[in-house]
């Protein structure tokens, strides 16, 4: 990725910009050309894979001033060693998943998963669907409500397993009076449904004896999340305390382990090199998050910190909605889907639609990413995000399509979400 900037001392005594003779275009100091080239790449990620020609359409289009040749460009990079088309990082070749006999127990009727060379595992059509039919519906596996509702959920204030508000008084949350509250602390569910589901509440609320939970420990791993916004910490630490649980490895734990995984440190390498203030950031906040996961569930559950990266990575690229989902987290990605996923609620979960037509045999898609997106912009959010560069027949044609360039400056023109399904920073954690 590219982080540097041109050393300061290069710029001392840079010569003026040069006139050229009977024009108003002037000729940029080499220092100023790549200064802003590198500006560029750091504003937006993905014009850091465009070509020469593409690069100078862009500094030409930001600076109509410039007499600025492709040759000039090309010494002027090559001069500080840098140069456009870098090695895209990938890590789709570190991903790894299996296929569990639990999940095809659960797979609707007319849906099946294979495992293909070109495609990994893959869902499938065994039937005919038209537009608009429902493919399945599915509740999640695991929910996590956002971390900034963990304190009204202990206070009673909203429901203690989906977060629903359980009452407001002119748009303030009030303290609740409603709802299915618990005998045993100050908790409230709004529905029986989510007082069902809800099967960690008395090891995450309730601080009695019969909780086998270091309930200490963990309402100090809950702040932590808290304190950092660590969303997926705080759902991955839900994962270990329903694989803790004693009818775990009937169903739960070969689901989990089935699903993709890879290292939440070889996801951050795609935005941050190693030895780096911003890798060694979210480093430090892993091992300290680690660590307070371990004493709360160490009674428990042995988790190894290399199950913790594994973990971690796995609710990121699988997560949609802060819920991990045992069917759709097999669907594999298009930018031209032939499904899509509508939420009904965050306890009653998502329905997977036909957007089109779809014949038996054909492979089931969703978009991870927002189809409007440019094609650039697509590409940066699927490779930091999932790990790979798509090659769909959208993507094939739309690289074949000059650079557009945006009127505004490359960060007013995009907003930046994080892993497309919770995050609001690519790979940066949530």
């Amino acid at each position: 990725m590219i982080t540097s900037t041109i050393p300061e001392q290069n710029a001392v005594g840079a010569p003026p910009p040069l006139l050229r003779k009977g024009s108003s275009f002037y000729s940029p100091a080499t220092r100023e050309i790549v200064q802003t080239v590198v500006n560029i790449w750091k504003d937006d990620k993905s014009t850091e894979h465009l070509s020469y020609a593409k690069l100078l359409a862009l500094l030409k289009q930001q600076n109509p001033s410039w007499g600025l040749s492709e040759k000039r460009l090309k010494a002027s990079l090559k001069e500080f060693n840098l140069e456009p088309n870098p090695q895209l990082y990938t890590y789709v070749s570190k991903t790894v998943s299996t296929v569990s006999p639990e999940l095809e127990t659960m797979l609707p009727k007319g849906i099946k998963v294979s495992v293909t060379k070109t495609r990994g595992k893959a869902l499938y059509a065994t039937k005919n669907f038209k537009a608009g039919d429902v493919l399945w519906a599915e509740e999640p596996l695991v929910l996590a409500p956002k971390v900034e509702f963990l304190r009204i959920r202990r206070t009673g204030s909203a429901c203690s397993y989906c977060a629903k508000a359980l009452r407001q008084i002119d748009g303030q949350l009030v303290a609740a009076t409603g709802g299915i509250p618990c005998k045993k602390c100050t908790g409230n569910w709004c529905s029986t449904g989510c007082q069902k589901r809800d099967v960690l509440h008395e090891d995450m609320y309730h601080n009695s004896v019969r909780n086998r939970l270091n309930y200490l420990q963990w309402i100090e791993f809950e702040k932590f999340c808290m304190d950092n916004n660590w969303r997926a910490g705080y759902l991955y630490g839900l994962v270990v305390l329903r694989k803790a649980r004693k009818d775990a490895k009937k169903s739960f734990i070969p689901l989990i382990d089935s699903m993709a995984k890879v290292r939440q440190d070889v996801r951050q390498k795609a935005v941050s090199d190693e030895g780096t203030l911003e890798f060694e950031q979210h480093e430090t906040m892993w091992k300290e998050g680690y660590k307070l996961l371990y004493k709360a569930v160490k009674s428990v559950y042995r988790l190894s910190y290399d199950e913790f990266q594994e973990g971690i990575g796995m609710v990121n690229i699988n997560n949609v909605h802060n819920c991990i989902f045992a069917i759709h987290s097999h669907l594999n990605h298009s930018c031209q889907p032939n499904a899509e996923v509508e939420t009904i609620s965050m306890a009653e979960g998502i329905r997977v639609k036909a957007l089109s037509d779809i014949s038996a045999g054909q492979e089931v898609t969703v978009t991870y990413v927002d189809p409007e997106s440019s094609y650039d912009d697509r590409r940066y959010k699927l490779r930091i995000n999932w790990g790979f560069i798509c090659h769909c027949p959208r993507c094939k044609k739309d690289a074949t399509k000059p650079v557009q360039v945006p009127d505004q400056s490359p960060v007013q023109a995009r907003e930046r979400s994080r892993s497309v399904r919770f995050d609001n920073n690519p790979v940066t954690e949530i």
